[in-house]
């Protein structure tokens, strides 16, 4: 689980559908695994 804050955004997510998009092959990889959040 990686937090991310509107108020203290870091390395320039802001919102979670930043995060998301910045680390897409690693959520793509978990998704293929099985893995449910």
């Amino acid at each position: 689980m990686r937090p991310t804050y509107s108020c203290a955004p870091k390395d320039g997510a802001r919102l979670v559908q930043d995060r998301i998009a910045q680390e897409g092959d690693e959520v793509w990889a978990a998704l293929e695994a099985g893995v449910v959040g």
